[in-house]
């Protein structure tokens, strides 16, 4: 009858290096020069294989398996941007109508409206022309999906910095 053996030698064990390298470890490691030469001369072949393998593939296939393995980049969204800052929400206020001088009929309007801030901040009552009209905005790429807000993370650190949790609606694809 064979002996028992010791579990712990049958299952697989992570060996931690005792030395770990450095990412930018430029200490020399010296080879046989015929060892060298043979792994050039495979990477070599490889990359004549993998250089005709591409010519022969029809490049839909191509791009559908690469797109496979490729990972799956975070949707993109951006913010609008008023006065320097992130609106977050705004409130429509009470419009202003434009008389005619001669009839005092309404013959237009202008809308009203209060833009708030990331910081807390309000814009004030300002004309909504005044907001449609900017064009700034800030790029930023959506970490977490929840019920009714996202999790961004800015894509230019210069401008805003650290996660943001905003109102779906506010976010424009």
């Amino acid at each position: 009858m064979p002996e028992p053996t010791n579990n712990t030698q049958l299952t697989p064990q992570v060996v931690k290096p005792s030395v770990v390298p450095a990412e930018n470890d430029t200490s020399k490691v010296s080879v046989e020069k015929s060892v060298l030469e043979k792994i050039l001369e495979q990477n070599k072949k490889l990359e004549q294989e993998l250089a005709i393998l591409r010519q022969s593939v029809s490049q839909a296939r191509l791009a559908q398996a690469e797109n496979k393995v490729r990972p799956k980049e975070k949707p993109r969204v951006y913010l609008k941007v008023f006065n320097g800052k992130i609106v977050t929400s705004w409130k429509s206020e009470k419009q202003e109508y434009l008389h005619s001088q001669v009839t005092g009929q309404v013959i237009g309007e202008i809308l009203k409206a209060r833009y708030y801030y990331i910081d807390g901040t309000d814009s004030g009552i300002v004309d909504q022309v005044m907001f449609t009209r900017c064009d700034d905005q800030v790029w930023a790429r959506i970490v977490e999906t929840r019920e009714n807000t996202f999790l961004l993370d800015f894509e230019d650190k210069s401008k805003f910095e650290g996660i943001l949790e905003i109102n779906k609606a506010f976010a424009n694809p």
